[in-house]
């Protein structure tokens, strides 16, 4: 499941390197550039710009 407000349900599609997320009020597509130790990068299709996500434990 994906996360984007601390509910942590988001259902999602992974095919390759594209990911679909579905959230409950829209759905958003990207493209996974990089996935490497504790750091997700993805091109989102509405943005110019890569995102990061880093892991991080409590």
């Amino acid at each position: 499941m994906a996360d984007y407000d601390g509910d942590g349900h988001m259902p999602y599609i992974l095919d390759g390197n594209k990911i679909t997320i579905f959230y409950n009020d829209f759905v958003q597509k990207g493209t996974i550039t990089s996935a490497e130790n504790d750091t997700l990068k993805i091109k989102w299709v509405e943005f110019d710009f890569e995102t990061k996500y880093v892991k991080f434990k409590n």
